[in-house]
Formats: structure tokens, C-alpha cells, sequence
């Protein structure tokens, strides 16, 4: 490539420079002392040539046999630089991101291994040691723990000592939370607003800065205050003498919903399995999880009690401890969808959480019936958009030459008249047509004239519809397919008419008048009568032989 774009360039010991490629990345290079390779860059100091920029930097395209840097100037041909004074740079190499030893992923989680005595619930992977119900690298919960060290794995009576372990503590940063936006209080969810707070509201104090305050002032920053006082400026007055300023609060507002990887309703209620929970109340003695925890329900064994998954962990969990974090619905009551499986469009009455399902979504009773349909069943449903008419296609145009029959009569020219093109321009009236005798011409629209094929102008021109023979005409036979003595090749004359039963005509071919009738495929015309100079055209007829 031509010169490249030095975004900047450090001289220190070991110079550098940063060069932002045309795809917008951005790759550093450090100087060396050796010769150019392939695919270093070089700035050229001293080219006297007026298509290198000096001081730039170029790519090396190649080397040649001589050892010499090959680039592309600046005018994108090839350019040698031999004789040239120059500095090599080579790419520097992007540092391996190296996961930590003490690392392991299981079911797509990372967890740190941590070297202490497990806890009921938790994971652990073995590590070392006998036995040949735990294998090395395999990870386990422990569903008991004895007060000497070892666990018991869920469904085995086989020990594993804490040496031959180590605990699986999930990587904080891979576990979801709540945003700093929202405030858990009193087992209920708040949004926080930066605004004076109206009489009789909640907050939380912010910023609290205690040089502005008697050293007496009990508030400190994520206090919350209930039922608050408000004076005129919109200060909160917390007892008879002491105040948070309105830049020292947030409003708290009740948050019927919270956004945290996508938007959730905040429901008080019983979780069904694989619901997703946010604890909102702490169990006394409770240390493996707190509030503002997330996590999901993963069994049911008891009324009121249940199993959940909380950062990696087996945990018991009470329905007063949390609120269900539904997601919420992509659609409203009243709604009309497009139903997946049979293409039909159906109306949503009203969600039914209690059937809500992870491989289904979120669960509504619809117009198709008792029944419910989740939301992965169904689909937004649009009105179908008129299309618009397809314009009508213009009429072919009819080429100077063709042989029309003229279907509606004019001045000059009767209808069922017909006739040869000999002119075509673009006016409303575009086609001139002369009668095939030159006895006169009119013009015509498109639409009153009907183009005739070859065979149906060959006919016409003799004033006849295709194949409307008469007695009189020469014609050859072409064909026998009745068994008649006119022999293939022959020539005749017709002398009677079509018999309509078989659809012949009588032929005298000079082979006799018996058994000589020829059916209509079996000959062609040659002469017509009336073209015949020895024909009695005014009698209807030929002569008789």
C-alpha cells in the first residue's frame, strides 16, 4: 500500500510508531536494527523522488533477490528502494491473553478455585486423590458436609476430603446485579430520581458532604428516609435540628419494573421453576447470599419454599426472601398476532403467568381457544399492505410489413378488410394500412387491428380463411392417409367440395374418379382457381376434364 496513516509516534529507547490501517484498526510497530522482511513498514528519510513522501511510512510488499525493500508509492506503483536511507519497523506482537490457572468454566460460567472446606450447595471440582467414584477435573455439589472436612456428592455415599478438592466461587464479574440505579428497601424495589422529593415521599441520601452539617447529623450516603418532611427549598428535615440539602437525595419511586440484561416486571408472588428471582429480604445467619442477588429457581420441594441457582450456588431459598423478575411481554391485551404453526392471526385476552415456561415465553390466553400459547408460539402481526395494480403493459408494436385484418370500419376502408402495414409512427393514430391491392389506405390505432400470421396472410391475400379450398384450385399431395389412389407427389385438380363426414375432397390426379378423395392434411395448394387462365371463374368452377 501507498504511505500509511501515522496516528503517533514515540521516540524513547525503542522508537514506536502507531499506524491506523484503512479498516480503522490500529497496529503499533517498533524500529529495528536489521535489514527490511516483508511486511515490516520502513520510513524513508532521503528518497529525492517526487512520488515518496520523505519522512514517510510505507509497507514492505516483498524483498528482492538484492536484499532491497520493495513499496508502493505514493502513486500506487511499484517502487524499489534501493538507495534510499530508511528505517525498519516490525509489527509489535499483541500480548496472549492468558486465562488464569485458577480458572475453570462449567456450563458456560467461569469459577475461581478456591482452597477451603465447601459449603452445602456449593460446586467443587476434585483435584487429586483416590476413589472411583470422583474422577480428576470432574465437578461435583456437595449435598452434605460433615464437621471433620470430607463432602458427600449428590447421590453417592463416597467421601472426598477437602485435600482432594477445591470450591468453585463464581467470577463476580459474570454474575448479573442489580444497576446502581435502583435501591432495594424494606422488600421493595425503587427507582432512584435526582429531583426534590414531594412531602411524604422516600429517599436516599447521595453525596453527603458532612463538612456541611453539625457533626450531630446522623445521615450518611444510602441512608433511606420514609415519610420525609420537605421545607421550602426542598431540603429534608430528618429530626427538629438536622437537614439533608436536595443536592445531598435522590426520590425513590416504586419500580413496577427494572432493566438489568433486558427489561423485567417486578412481581410479588410464589416462583415457578426457571423463573428468575432478585432477593429483596435477607434470611437471619444467611451468608451465601444477599439482597440484591439474582438467581433462578431450579426446584420446588416444599410450599413456600424453594431451590435456586444464586451465583453458582444451591440455595434454599423462602418466598418472603425475593421478587419474581418476569420479563416483560412484547405484547399487550387486545393485541392481534400472527400464530406461528397454523399462519392464522389470533387476539391475546390476558396474560396467565402461572403457565409461563423458558422454552415457550410467556404465557396468554387467546382467542384460538381455553387453552394458553406462549410468546415464542406466536409472532407480530402486520396488515397486509395493498399491493398496487401492475401497470398495464403498452402494446407491442406491430411491424412495418405485417398482414392486419382491420376490425371496425372507417371511411376509407371497410371492417374485415385486409391489409399491409406500410407506415408506423408515434401518434395516437400510428399505423397506415393499404388494402392488399393498393386501393386505398387508412390509419389505425393499435386495438383495430388484429395481425395476421404468415399462414393466415398467405390465405387472406387470396381473399380465403386458412385452408378453404375450392373446386377449381391445383393442389398436390403430400399425403395418403385414407388409402386413396392419388399417389404421394401428385398434382390435381379438386373437383368436387369437402365431403363433410370425412372431411375430403374429391382430387382428379389422373389415377380415375374412384377412391380419389384426399383429406384436407394430405395436400397443399399450388394454384387457385381464380388465379387458373383455363379456369370458368364466373361459372364457379373449372373446366371438365
Amino acid at each position: 500500500m501507498a504511505k500509511l496513516n501515522v496516528v503517533n509516534v514515540v521516540e524513547a529507547v525503542a522508537a514506536e510508531v502507531t499506524v491506523k490501517q484503512a479498516d480503522g484498526a490500529v497496529v503499533k510497530y517498533r524500529k529495528v536494527d536489521r535489514a527490511a522482511e516483508a511486511g515490516d513498514i520502513v520510513q524513508i528519510t532521503d528518497a529525492e523522488v517526487s512520488c515518496i513522501t520523505d519522512g514517510g511510512f510505507y509497507e514492505v510488499d516483498e524483498v528482492d533477490s538484492f536484499g532491497d525493500a520493495q513499496v508502493t508509492d505514493d502513486d500506487g506503483d511499484e517502487f524499489d528502494t534501493c538507495g534510499c536511507e530508511l528505517e525498519v519497523y516490525e509489527k509489535v506482537a499483541e500480548p496472549k491473553s492468558e486465562v488464569p490457572s485458577d480458572i475453570i468454566t462449567h456450563e458456560g460460567r467461569q469459577y475461581r478455585k478456591v482452597a477451603r472446606k465447601a459449603a452445602v450447595g456449593e460446586l467443587v471440582v476434585r483435584t487429586s486423590g483416590g476413589g472411583i467414584n470422583y474422577l480428576e477435573g470432574c465437578v461435583y455439589r456437595a449435598d452434605y458436609v460433615s464437621d471433620e472436612g470430607p463432602i458427600r456428592k449428590e447421590g453417592s455415599d463416597t467421601w472426598l476430603w477437602s485435600c482432594n478438592y477445591a470450591v468453585l466461587e463464581p467470577v463476580k464479574s459474570e454474575l448479573p446485579s442489580l444497576p446502581s440505579e435502583y435501591v432495594i428497601h424494606g422488600g421493595q424495589v425503587y427507582r432512584k430520581e435526582a429531583r426534590v422529593a414531594a412531602e411524604g415521599e422516600t429517599i436516599i441520601v447521595v453525596n453527603f458532604d458532612a463538612d456541611d452539617h453539625l457533626p450531630s447529623n446522623p445521615a450518611k450516603d444510602d441512608y433511606v428516609y420514609e415519610n420525609v418532611r420537605i421545607d421550602s427549598t426542598g431540603d429534608v428535615l430528618i429530626d427538629s435540628e438536622h437537614y439533608v440539602y436536595k443536592r445531598e437525595y435522590n426520590a425513590l419511586v416504586p419500580a413496577e419494573s427494572v432493566t438489568i440484561d433486558e427489561e423485567f416486571t417486578v412481581e410479588k408472588r410464589t416462583a415457578a421453576v426457571s423463573d428468575r428471582i432478585l432477593i429483596v429480604n435477607e434470611w437471619p445467619g444467611e451468608t451465601r447470599y444477599g439482597i440484591g442477588a439474582i438467581g433462578t429457581v431450579t426446584g420446588r420441594p416444599l410450599s413456600g419454599v424453594g431451590r435456586a441457582d444464586i451465583g453458582g450456588k444451591e440455595v434454599t431459598v423462602s418466598d418472603s426472601e425475593y421478587v419474581v423478575l418476569v420479563p416483560k411481554p412484547t405484547y399487550k391485551p387486545g393485541e392481534t398476532v400472527w400464530r406461528k404453526y397454523t399462519k392464522s392471526p389470533i387476539t391475546l385476552k390476558e396474560r396467565c403467568p402461572e403457565f409461563d415456561g423458558s422454552s415457550y415465553g410467556l404465557a396468554w390466553r387467546t382467542s384460538a381457544g381455553s387453552g394458553w400459547l406462549g410468546e415464542n408460539q406466536f409472532e407480530k402481526y402486520e396488515e397486509p399492505k395493498p399491493q398496487p395494480a401492475a401497470p398495464k403493459p403498452e402494446p407491442a408494436r406491430i411491424a412495418v410489413g405485417s398482414t392486419v385484418r382491420i376490425t371496425t370500419d372507417s371511411e376509407r376502408l371497410p371492417k374485415d378488410a385486409i391489409a399491409k402495414v406500410t407506415a408506423a409512427d408515434r401518434s395516437s393514430w400510428p399505423y397506415k394500412c393499404e388494402l392488399l391491392n393498393g386501393d386505398g389506405y387508412d390509419w389505425y390505432k393499435p386495438e383495430q387491428l388484429e395481425v395476421l400470421s404468415d399462414e393466415e396472410a398467405k390465405w387472406a391475400a387470396i381473399g380465403r380463411a386458412v385452408a378453404e379450398y375450392k373446386a377449381g384450385d391445383v393442389v398436390e399431395v403430400i399425403a395418403n392417409t385414407n388409402s386413396s389412389v392419388n399417389e404421394i407427389g401428385a398434382f390435381g385438380i379438386i373437383t368436387e367440395g369437402r365431403r363433410s363426414s370425412t372431411g375430403s375432397y374429391r382430387v382428379d390426379a389422373g389415377y380415375g374418379d374412384t377412391s380419389n378423395w384426399t383429406k384436407l392434411s394430405d395436400m397443399r395448394l399450388i394454384v387457385p382457381v381464380e388465379q387458373r387462365f383455363d379456369a370458368d371463374v364466373k361459372g364457379g368452377g373449372a373446366s371438365s376434364k
